[in-house]
């Protein structure tokens, strides 16, 4: 069985080294969609075996729609975005940087999957919340480290697939179609598969993040990521998150 990460990035040297570590124990191929980063984010993942950088350009902006098409064309090698070598295997997970595909044993659990026919397992979200960003060099697992957080329903994606179902993600990819042989669900006997979204690690570095999101005119246009312009209601948000978090994982 293999197993294909594809990952959105752009200035992502705090959480790339997590990211690559998390995927890189049981994906066999890590491709990274750099938006010409100018931290160390293509250094840090060209260090691992598993990972390649594909760059990209949206021209400096932030292209929601441009994400989706990148995630909708890779896995199945078609479009412009495609890369070389060309993807291959069983399953394709499609995510952001910050968003963790987690299960205690997920080689075995895709095995069980596609044993079960299962082509696009279910998936809760979660928003995992801190006071403190990780130690960079903390060689644990991310969710070993950060292990709290909060139900996030929009972000219970379809974002792992097997190849013979074949999704078209809206941008945002909170919502898809998918065609194909699509059979969704969890293995008889198996804990789902977790989505955990390290987004909110410690204020000062969601607002920087926040103010250096460079949205496109197309993404005001579409509504699409504008409510993170409100850097006050996001603060809030972040402050209730961390007020609220519950433990989501077990300690490790």
């Amino acid at each position: 069985m293999r197993v294909t990460a594809i990952i959105i990035a752009w200035n992502e040297a705090t959480i790339i080294p997590f990211a690559m570590r998390h995927y890189a124990a049981f994906c066999d191929d890590i491709v990274v969609f750099d938006h010409h980063s100018t931290d160390a984010t293509a250094e840090l993942v060209r260090r691992w075996p598993q990972g390649r950088v594909q760059e990209y350009d949206t021209g400096g902006v932030l292209r929601d729609d441009i994400h989706a098409h990148i995630k909708n064309d890779v896995h199945k090698n078609r479009g412009p975005y495609r890369v070389t070598p060309p993807v291959s295997g069983e399953w394709c997970i499609m995510v952001d940087a910050d968003e963790f595909l987690y299960h205690p044993a997920i080689r075995e659990y895709l095995l069980a999957c596609a044993d079960q026919g299962i082509t696009v397992p279910a998936v809760q979200g979660y928003d995992m919340v801190s006071d403190a960003l990780p130690d960079a060099d903390d060689q644990r697992q991310l969710w070993s480290i950060i292990r709290h957080g909060i139900p996030y329903q929009n972000g219970s994606k379809c974002c792992c697939v097997h190849s013979d179902a074949d999704i078209r993600y809206a941008p945002g990819a909170h919502c898809a179609t998918i065609g194909g042989r699509v059979t969704g669900g969890t293995p008889r006997g198996q804990t789902g598969l977790s989505l955990l979204h390290y987004k909110w690690l410690a204020w000062p570095y969601v607002e920087r993040k926040l103010r250096n999101l460079r949205l496109s005119p197309e993404n005001r246009a579409a509504g699409w990521g504008t409510s993170l312009l409100d850097i006050e209601a996001q603060r809030v948000r972040y402050e209730t998150m961390l007020r609220d978090r519950v433990e989501v994982l077990p300690p490790q």
